[in-house]
């Protein structure tokens, strides 16, 4: 259900956030500011929209005599043989600027590419036509300015895959068959415990779920985003790792956050506005899809040899992680917590990664340790 947030509303939403920043819109890449370069004369330049420590940004530098009359450079799609990760490549010979097609039809391994993000502003279907570009969709750029001069200015192009369906993303709609049918582009409003999600045109979502990108932690693995198993949120040494999720917005169109809430007759915990699942919370088992359906509830326990967590059926975690309001403990094989120790990889739900945990007396993590190829500890606090 969509509907127009009243003056009304939105003022009460401006008190609350009070001297805070009200809208929350999807930044430049590295947060980068932009400034709208016009019609300036200088040199260009296009890269992808995420940054990658192998690469220098952008691939190709150009001139003005890149561009037509009319101010339009015309970027072509050409296979790059020998060259998977090569996105840009500039001739400089014909005076062209190419996109390897190869690495674009399979952008994410096994994912065809759907549409191009320009400047994170626009989308471009991506049907293998050229993609034409004008000179004020080029944005002056500080960070690139001082190596490349301060005439420059660049256009950064992100992908999204063909599987991104029924949800708002990047900024964007896009309906069941994955295709973007509606053109106001949405971003988050306000701040803290009053946030809403609301499109260009006034509308914004009211007692529904919708999937959408939301970044809390600015954490990647391999140079890929981590991993989330619900679609909604992930741990790792007590962080929080997000790339979408599915949020809940109330009666008011604000987004549930930080507590419990009964929706459709189901219960759901949300910590910073996504739901938890996979877990327990306040002594209740809070399944992967995120609704609290286990009919036994969970408490810890203790005797002279140490703390356990068993519920009232008896169960309790032995030789495994679990995660418990939040926090990630480890649990020996004889089921008791683990503390004050380092936890070799394959015991009390470390896993076979090579690199050993050790927990506090409380039982969290807080420090890992492992053996480089000479056989040489290294420590690393968190």
């Amino acid at each position: 259900m969509y509907c127009k947030k009243s003056v009304a509303t939105k003022l009460l939403a401006f008190f609350v956030a009070a001297a805070a920043v009200i809208a929350f819109a999807f930044s430049g890449v590295n947060g980068i500011s932009a400034v709208n370069a016009g019609g300036r004369t200088g040199d260009y330049g296009i890269r992808e929209s995420y940054d990658d420590s192998d690469r220098q940004f952008p691939e190709a530098v150009f001139t003005d005599e890149y561009f037509d009359a009319n101010g339009n450079i015309t970027i072509e799609y050409k296979p790059m043989d020998n060259s998977e990760y090569t996105l840009i490549y500039q001739d400089e010979t014909n005076k062209k600027v190419y996109i390897n097609s190869n690495y674009y039809e399979f952008h994410d391994e096994y994912l065809h590419a759907a549409y191009f993000v320009i400047n994170h502003e626009r989308l471009v279907k991506c049907d293998g036509s050229s993609l034409v570009l004008n000179k004020s969709d080029f944005k002056k750029n500080g960070n690139m300015a001082t190596y490349y001069g301060e005439n420059y200015g660049d256009v950064t192009i992100g992908t999204i895959g063909a599987n991104i369906k029924g949800q708002w993303y990047q900024g964007f709609w896009f309906d069941e068959n994955g295709n973007n049918t509606y053109a106001p582009k949405g971003s988050w409003k306000g701040s803290g415990d009053w946030q809403w999600y609301e499109d260009t045109s006034g509308w914004y979502p009211v007692n529904c779920w919708q999937r959408m990108d939301k970044l809390y932690e600015n954490y990647t693995g391999n140079g890929n985003p981590a991993t989330v198993a619900t679609e909604s949120r992930s741990w790792g040494q007590g962080k929080m790792y997000v790339s979408k999720g599915w949020f809940y917005f109330d009666e008011n169109g604000y987004a549930a956050t930080n507590g419990w809430y009964k929706i459709d007759g189901s219960w759901y915990y949300f910590d910073n506005f996504l739901y938890e699942g996979g877990c327990w919370r306040d002594g209740y088992y809070i399944g992967y899809d995120g609704v609290q359906s286990y009919p036994y509830t969970g408490s810890w326990k203790s005797n002279s040899t140490g703390w356990w967590f068993e519920d009232t059926s008896g169960w309790y975690p032995c030789n495994e992680k679990v995660v418990i309001n939040g926090n990630e403990y480890y649990f020996k094989s004889n089921g008791y917590l683990a503390v004050d120790e380092w936890i070799e990889p394959g015991q009390a739900g470390n896993e076979w990664t090579g690199m050993w945990i050790h927990v506090d007396s409380s039982g969290l993590e807080d420090k890992t340790g492992s053996y480089d190829e000479n056989g040489n500890w290294i420590e690393t606090p968190n």
